[in-house]
């Protein structure tokens, strides 16, 4: 639970201070994103731990010793990437 809760607050920090790189976005926008983007990264983490223990299998690949696969790596960004599109080039076209 506090992995959860610390994962989330961070992303909401993260959000927030990138807004040097994303100057287009209002702070509440920002604040939202984090939030939206810090679930979908926590969910996307758990669909892929889903497939693999569906598969019957630990590791999604053995190149990077220690970290369970080029898929542990990128998991997060299943949901959280596609979503962050959406969010920019529908709702942000004004």
């Amino acid at each position: 639970m506090e992995g959860t809760l610390g994962g989330l607050a961070f992303s909401v920090i993260t959000a927030v201070v990138s807004k040097s790189y994303l100057p287009s976005f209002p702070y509440g926008h920002l604040i939202v994103l984090g939030i939206l983007l810090g679930i979908l990264a926590l969910i996307g983490d758990l669909a892929e731990s889903l497939l693999k223990r569906g598969c019957g299998v630990k590791d999604s690949g053995s190149s990077l010793s220690g970290f369970g696969g080029m898929l542990d790596l990128m998991d997060s960004l299943l949901f959280t990437a596609p979503i962050f599109y959406f969010y920019v080039e529908v709702l942000l076209k004004r």
